[in-house]
């Protein structure tokens, strides 16, 4: 909406007029768009991570199994990898788009969630995979039944340090 407003000129004693226009500006925040950019493809991330780390693990598997699968056995691996690199790729994406602040924001801590989750399972897969190949594959498995029960719980407790971190933040 503009406004036309008229003043009188500091110049020849204020016999001048002049006028100007005011903007009015009304911002509105889409929501809908905040979930398809941000919040949809973060914890689709997150949660393929998760599912991954649990589904796609070798604790069933026997001695000899796991070494035929040898070929395979870094399914989990490379996809925590391809997950790792898709984050800051997203991020980069929408740089153009996400407001520019200097403090820590709830989108920023989505993000950061995210790179914590997927680095995590992606260690563990690590660890697994370097444990299975050194022939310790008895401690392969204790590792991932120890972080089929971990990741998750890892995942909630940063959430909630994530939204309290960002909660109390206002812009000042």
């Amino acid at each position: 909406v503009l406004e036309e407003t008229t003043r009188s000129s500091l110049n020849h004693g204020g016999k001048e007029k002049f006028s100007y226009l005011i903007s009015h500006v009304n911002v509105a925040h889409d929501a809908v768009t905040s979930i398809q950019k941000v919040l949809l493809p973060l914890s689709s991330i997150i949660l393929l991570s998760l599912l991954l780390n649990h589904f796609v693990s070798t604790t069933s598997l026997s001695s000899s199994q796991i070494r035929e699968l040898s070929s395979d056995y870094g399914i989990n691996l490379g996809a925590q990898i391809t997950l790792f690199l898709v984050i800051p790729a997203l991020k980069f994406s929408l740089a153009s788009e996400m407001p520019s602040t200097h403090y820590l924001n709830l989108t920023d801590g989505l993000f950061i969630l995210a790179t914590m989750v997927v680095a995590f399972n992606l260690v563990i897969a690590i660890g697994s995979l370097s444990l299975a190949v050194n022939g310790k594959i008895q401690q392969s498995c204790k590792l991932e039944n120890y972080a089929e029960l971990a990741s998750p719980v890892f995942t909630g407790l940063s959430f909630f340090i994530i939204l309290y971190l960002t909660a109390g933040t206002n812009g000042h």
